[in-house]
């Protein structure tokens, strides 16, 4: 290839590869058992690389290809340029979880084009990517898709500012003498793209497109400093337009800033209604009315998070029986179910969670189902951890396998 890139997107794979073609200028690598399904799940990938074409201007870098590694690969996607790493995990079998595809093609602008100076700076790439990734979806699959998903990205926003050091509730990161990764929050992600859906917000769709691609345009093969998008956007954007907004509380203050643009759903309140009032009569018949079909992967994550705090194993059982939660092949759905059935003690599920454990080694999902298992107050749930670990640990790329050895040892 002849763009330049930084050190960190270079990388290599070498396998029993096989290719297909999915457009002019993108396709899918993978192992010959995996070609097909994947071809089928990413089928709209020419259609993403047109829509991001017509938002933020030309792709830059020819070919835009994807590549399914083994389910140890511990991230869902990493952006290498023209060579996008994907885990097995997204294969839904429904096409459900393609926004991770968007993010990561999305990237081909921020990040790959425009990169962040140092890892303090993470929120350029990622804050930029979750909210250009957010309007190829809108474009492709409608408002009211690219609204479910900002709905949920914002409820997971909320849960890591509780859990978070507030000096790590910056987009401007110290980062001194610590682990580059530790940047590598929703703060990053999130919080970045809601600043930069405020600002859309604040100046109008048009405006701040048409900044965003002078803005790519300016820093193409470039890196840059917070401090520099600062000074940028204030000449560029906000005295140019004579605007006034509060940048630096959103960029150097902590936590969320009161005029976060709000956001939400009418088919995620209604899921939430159902599943908020499941132990009650009423809503018992309508519900069980349900098919899984019936609803988005989205639609049933949130449905599953605002499951009463008290359901009990018995009535966990009896959504399973119902909708078949613990085995469906989603592993979004799958994740979000066995956290609930850890919580709640449900532990028929055991069997399916050890299966989905001794697969895939995606950080995303094995860090926070060892830590709710060591965190639980039931003695089994930690032996179940230890021998599950003990038996996998083999699978898990070696980040894995260090970060979950370490949530092992807090017993």
């Amino acid at each position: 290839m002849k763009q330049p890139i930084p050190s960190y997107l270079i990388a290599i794979a070498i396998g029993n590869l096989e290719y297909k073609s999915l457009g002019d200028n993108c396709g899918i690598y993978a192992e010959p058992e995996l070609l097909d399904a994947a071809a089928y799940e990413f089928a709209d990938l020419s259609k993403m690389i047109h829509a991001a074409e017509l938002i933020y201007g030309t792709y830059l870098w020819d070919q835009y290809d994807l590549l399914m590694l083994p389910y140890s690969f511990p991230f869902g996607g990493m952006e290498n340029p023209r060579l996008t790493f994907l885990n097995p995990t997204l294969l839904a079998g429904d096409q459900s979880l393609v926004s991770v595809i968007a993010h990561e093609l999305a990237h081909s602008w921020s990040g790959n084009l425009v990169t962040n100076a140092s890892w303090e700076d993470i929120w350029l790439n990622e804050g930029f990517t979750v909210y250009f990734e957010n309007r190829i979806m809108e474009h492709l699959y409608g408002t009211d898709v690219a609204k479910i998903h900002q709905v949920i990205e914002f409820e997971e926003l909320q849960r890591s500012l509780k859990r978070l050091d507030v000096n790590d509730t910056k987009l401007k990161l110290d980062l001194f003498q610590r682990n580059p990764d530790e940047g590598l929050s929703d703060i990053a992600y999130i919080k970045g793209a809601f600043f930069l859906r405020t600002l859309e917000e604040t100046v109008g769709r048009e405006t701040f497109d048409s900044f965003i691609k002078k803005y790519f345009k300016d820093f193409s093969f470039k890196t840059l400093k917070t401090e520099e998008f600062v000074a940028y956007l204030e000449k560029n954007l906000l005295s140019d337009k004579g605007v006034k907004f509060n940048t630096k509380e959103w960029i150097y203050s902590a936590g969320i800033p009161k005029n976060c643009v709000k956001v939400n759903s009418n088919r995620l309140d209604k899921i939430q209604t159902i599943a908020k009032n499941i132990g009650q009569t009423k809503e018992q018949t309508k519900f069980k009315k349900i098919k899984r079909a019936d609803h988005t992967t989205q639609e049933w994550i949130s449905f599953i998070r605002h499951l009463p705090k008290d359901i009990t194993p018995k009535e966990l059982k009896a959504i399973d029986k119902q909708l078949s939660f613990k085995d469906c092949g989603n592993a979004e759905i799958m994740f979000e179910w066995y956290l609930v059935a850890i919580n709640r003690g449900y532990t028929l599920v055991r069997p399916n969670m050890e299966q989905f454990l001794s697969r895939t080694g995606r950080l995303k999902y094995i860090e926070p189902l060892y830590e709710s298992l060591v965190a639980s107050h039931y003695e089994s749930d930690h032996q179940f951890a230890t021998r599950v670990f003990n038996q996998s640990k083999g699978n898990y790329h070696p980040i894995a396998r260090q970060s979950i050895t370490e949530i092992t040892k807090l017993r």
